[in-house]
């Protein structure tokens, strides 16, 4: 199996994924990532990153763990040195991992990834031999052997002692006279006192170190010696203790190196499905399903989304079965270039068990994936950028058996056209022939043309706007788009000399026939793009209806529940008073009727009182009324009753039942909107700013403007969208497109504004 990683960006798509890395094992594990050959591996390992994607939360269960490398590194290799500390860093790594191990396990959710969570040995003997032993700051216990803790108890004991004489040197009648400082230091090794040099002589001692001046004199009294001489034995024995605990611990680390290292094998790919799953957790993902061709809905290229994620458009590709061929046409930048990419590497990071960014994906198993796209001019070898081509596509060849897919930008061109385009079908014949599946993109009409008459071979079309020259980044099946270079130089402001001699070659060998098929193909691109967007529309429209039905199933169990809670004090009530009724032998309590009615108008006012109420009205004032769900007038009001107009019917109300809202007889606008209107004078233009706004609220208030400066005789007005993303600018001219008051519009020249500036003639 042979796949084409550089060229298809696979390994930049792996450097993405190490930039999220919280592990320095996983980091060096993904280096490894390889695709699986046939589908039972690949839906194992889906299988595994998606059981960790699920379990997987904010609070991680990785650690930074890049010390632990490079302290076991330390430890293994005999030339480097190393200290205690290498050893406490490598317990308290196993701790962790020992601690990770416990909370996946104790999710009971694992299932794929349990047999090498459990086949984890966290070498819990070597890691409470350490921690023994050595504490955080990598020093040894005093109780790490019981011969270490007799001899620092000795330690302490003869220092203790020794620190009491000097202290009563210092604290002496006339130690003022001769003591420098009231403080013990050691020199050498030695505990001593600071002596002033000109009165040494009050000291009877050995002279261990002197200052830099010469005025101060580090003396160690003759009574302090046997103590010094006896903690000095005693550090040479702590010391030996110390080197043999290291070596015991060292021993035992380096008789389970094999244990060590298959414990490292484990942990880091377990810690690559964690940081995985950390990477694509919250992401719009999904796991190819193994199919008989290649089926991608909605598909990403990982490093467009991922670097550019408000500017990434997914595409729909199928591909396979009973096809062999796939043409991709259409102009430059439109895209072509990015599906081949796309489909490539997303095939790639299928067969490793990685998700990918699509709405769903079904795959095929290729051998080989080889491509050949972008430059491939080599100053090195001194290769033109069509030689190197060449040797590249000789390569492929060579590579190609069956069951390959060839990925091909733009074959065949950086030469003569006529003989590029010969030289390419005949690559295409021989490759098919072997039985590859082959996705192309290209300009050739002669290429084309041999799709056309093969019935292996299928059509795609990059989506074009060529009312506002912006490509739409997606791919429309069955479409032949065309290439269009006169007309993408034309609007780019090329002579217009140029280009009608241009027109005028091309009109010279192009058939009526070519044109009435080029303006199918256009005409069909546009219904067929326009059937993407009312799709997405519909599923918009579809979410919105789903959420509405959601919040009014919400509201109407909480109505439910409160009409429940009524009817229910209601129910006792009336219970009651039918006992009381039937109850012969007394008399229906009037006074108890009354309180009970009482009590059911209190509850009421109350209720009314929590409502918002209608308040300072007047005649002719519009308010909306709560109880009838609908817009009403005030036609009169006398006292607290009021004569409201519902839809015809005339209503009297008292004034403490309006529950609603007042609505202002003007409504104010939601944007503030400039307009100019050059009915005024023929020097000023017509202006409408619509920057900010949302493009439905946008396309309100230019409909508006637009009827009242047809009324007011206004010929041309400039629509202000801004730049920013293009959308509100695609919305207006989409909307200008297909409205019949409008003769033309266009967008601004740079000195009238450029393209932040639509003008429009009515």
């Amino acid at each position: 199996m042979s796949y084409d990683y550089q060229t298809l960006e696979f390994y930049n798509f792996l450097d993405i994924l190490k930039e999220s890395f919280i592990s320095y094992y996983a980091k060096l594990d993904i280096d490894k990532l390889s695709p699986y050959e046939n589908a039972d591996d690949i839906l194992l390992e889906q299988s595994k990153y998606s059981e960790i994607i699920n379990l997987v939360s904010d609070e991680i269960m990785l650690n930074k763990d890049e010390d632990s490398y490079h302290a076991i590194d330390r430890l293994i290799n005999k030339e480097v040195s190393y200290d205690p500390k290498d050893l406490i860093i490598f317990a308290n790594f196993l701790s962790d991992i020992a601690i990770m191990k416990s909370k996946l396990l104790s999710t009971k959710r694992i299932v794929y990834l349990k047999d090498l969570v459990v086949s984890i040995n966290t070498l819990d003997d070597i890691s409470l031999t350490i921690k023994t032993a050595i504490d955080d700051m990598g020093q040894i216990k005093d109780n790490a052997t019981e011969e270490l803790y007799a001899i620092r108890c000795d330690i302490k004991t003869y220092r203790d002692s020794l620190q009491k004489k000097l202290k009563q040197i210092i604290n002496s009648s006339n130690a003022s006279k001769f003591i420098n400082e009231d403080t013990i230091t050691v020199h050498n090794g030695r505990y001593t006192l600071s002596c002033k040099s000109n009165y040494h002589q009050y000291i009877v001692g050995i002279i261990q170190d002197k200052s830099t001046s010469g005025q101060t004199l580090y003396i160690e009294p003759s009574t302090a010696i046997p103590f010094n001489n006896a903690i000095q034995e005693l550090a040479i024995k702590e010391s030996e203790e110390i080197a043999k605990i290291i070596y015991n611990i060292i021993s035992l680390f380096k008789a389970s190196i094999t244990d060590i290292n298959l414990l490292i094998e484990k942990y880091s790919k377990l810690a690559l499905y964690l940081d995985v799953g950390r990477f694509y957790k919250d992401k719009t993902i999904a796991f190819a399903e193994h199919s008989d061709g290649l089926n991608f809905k909605n598909l990403h290229h990982p490093l467009i989304l991922l670097k550019q994620d408000n500017t990434s458009i997914g595409i729909d590709f199928s591909f396979g079965q009973d096809k062999q061929l796939a043409v991709i046409t259409g102009p430059n930048t439109g895209g072509k270039t990015a599906a081949l990419k796309s489909v490539g590497l997303n095939l790639i990071l299928t067969y490793c068990g990685l998700p990918i960014f699509a709405e769903s994906a079904k795959y095929v198993i290729y051998h080989n994936i080889l491509a050949d796209i972008g430059d491939k001019q080599s100053i090195v070898m001194d290769l033109s950028t069509f030689s190197s081509h060449m040797l590249n596509i000789k390569s492929i060849m060579e590579k190609s058996v069956d069951r390959s897919l060839l990925l091909f930008d733009e074959l065949g061109t950086g030469t003569d056209a006529r003989e590029g385009a010969a030289l390419a079908i005949a690559i295409l014949k021989y490759l098919l022939n072997r039985n590859s599946d082959i996705v192309v993109t290209t300009h050739f009409t002669e290429i084309k043309n041999f799709a056309l008459n093969n019935s292996i071979s299928m059509f795609y079309s990059v989506d074009f706007d060529y009312e506002t020259f912006e490509p739409r980044y997606r791919l429309l099946k069955d479409i032949i788009g065309r290439s269009d270079p006169i007309l993408i130089a034309k609007r780019l402001g090329f002579n217009e000399e140029v280009i009608e001699l241009a027109l005028e070659e091309v009109n010279q060998y192009k058939s009526s026939l070519e044109v009435s098929v080029d303006e199918i193909n256009r005409m069909k691109a546009e219904n067929t793009h326009l059937k993407i967007t009312l799709d997405e529309w519909d599923r918009e429209l579809n979410e919105r209806e789903k959420k509405l039905t959601e919040t009014d199933d919400i509201i109407n169990k909480k109505l439910g529940k409160k009409e429940f809670e009524l009817l229910s004090e209601t129910y006792q009530l009336l219970q009651q008073s039918r006992r009381m009724v039937k109850d012969k032998k007394e008399k229906v309590d009037q006074e108890s009727v009354e309180n009970n009615i009482k009590y059911v108008e209190s509850r009421l006012s109350k209720v009314k009182e929590s409502f918002d109420k209608v308040k300072d009205i007047e005649v002719g004032d519009l308010i909306y009324l709560d109880t009838y769900n609908a817009k009403a007038s005030v036609l009169s009001i006398r006292k607290d009753m009021v004569q409201v107009d519902i839809n015809g019917f005339k209503l009297n109300l008292k004034m403490n039942d309006l529950i609603g809202k007042k609505i202002d007889k003007k409504q104010p606008a939601k944007k503030v909107v400039k307009i100019k209107d050059n009915s005024v004078t023929n020097h000023v233009k017509g202006e409408i700013v619509l920057v900010g706004m949302r493009v439905e609220e946008a396309l309100d208030i230019l409909e508006t403007y637009l009827d009242k400066a047809i009324d007011s005789n206004v010929d041309t007005v400039n629509v202000v969208h801004g730049r920013g993303t293009g959308q509100l600018r695609k919305a207006v001219h989409e909307y200008l497109r297909k409205s019949t008051t409008i003769k033309s519009y266009r967008l601004a020249e740079n000195q009238e504004g450029g393209q932040a500036i639509t003008i429009v003639e009515l």
